[in-house]
């Protein structure tokens, strides 16, 4: 019995370490930051990210095509179940314009904060976060949108140490910080973008600890693209960095693509 019990730990742990295996060949060999040119129109933003919130198909083929065939199966798989999901809350017949908007935003916060943490039992957890969470209809160019909702998802993970969203809300606070960064950039606030920064640094090495080769797939995929939010030659991971930037670019680009970024937050 006790021999039995060896061999099935010792094959558990094989297991375990192949997936954990898998989940850092994701990050570690396609972590280049901003590594991807930027499109001269169009969606720019990490396109697995919002195939997963809200359903977008573009672009995908720049993140699938990057993807070992393991990993690319564990994502379409979850795509399927992102898709097959119907979200428990509800849009009230009463909301209009903006309101009936965010409630619909929260529908699919929801969906993808059960696909992408992958785990059974959490659509109760997952309902309560997207009912209750800081979202902001648009952030007009600022920070201090994606740095608030931001602040809720940090103040939610101190709060539930054990939560099992945690996967989900790394992945978010990625993308939020990422923004952010962007954004301060733009509005001249250093001490914002630097902030930004380290906390995306921080996070970013959370999530290449992970063992789920679909959060580290999402996670490289926002680290990949040249910018999520606001056209920027600067990236959070190699930011004061002396020399390193990311494209050349000029004030005369910069000027032309401000107009240039994602205003829904749901993205």
């Amino acid at each position: 019995m006790q021999a039995g019990n060896g061999a099935y730990n010792g094959a558990m742990m094989t297991s375990a370490s192949a997936v954990l295996m898998l989940a850092c060949m994701v990050l570690a060999e396609q972590s280049q930051p901003g590594r991807r040119a930027p499109t001269r129109d169009g969606f720019q933003g990490s396109p697995l990210w919002s195939a997963f919130i809200m359903g977008s198909s573009i672009r995908m083929n720049d993140s699938l095509s990057e993807l070992k065939p393991e990993a690319r199966q564990a994502v379409e798989q979850r795509l399927q179940q992102r898709r097959a999901y119907k979200p428990r809350l509800r849009v009230p017949s009463s909301a209009r314009g903006i309101q009936a908007e965010m409630h619909a935003a929260r529908q699919q916060w929801e969906g993808a904060i059960v696909a992408l943490t992958g785990a059974a039992g959490v659509e109760a957890e997952a309902v309560a976060y997207a009912k209750d969470a800081v979202l902001f209809y648009e952030w007009e160019g600022y920070s201090d949108g994606p740095m608030t909702e931001a602040g809720f998802a940090e103040r939610y993970l101190r709060d539930h140490p054990q939560t099992a969203l945690a996967p989900f809300l790394d992945l978010f606070l990625l993308h939020r910080y990422r923004s952010a960064f962007e954004a301060a950039g733009h509005e001249g606030k250093p001490d914002i973008q630097r902030t930004a920064a380290e906390r995306y640094r921080d996070v970013f090495d959370r999530l290449a600890r992970r063992t789920d080769p679909v959060i580290g797939a999402v996670a490289d995929d926002i680290d990949a693209e040249r910018f999520l939010y606001v056209r920027t030659d600067q990236h959070p991971r190699t930011f004061g960095l002396p020399g390193i930037r990311i494209v050349a670019d000029t004030d005369n680009q910069h000027r032309a693509h401000r107009a240039h970024r994602v205003k829904k937050s749901s993205l």
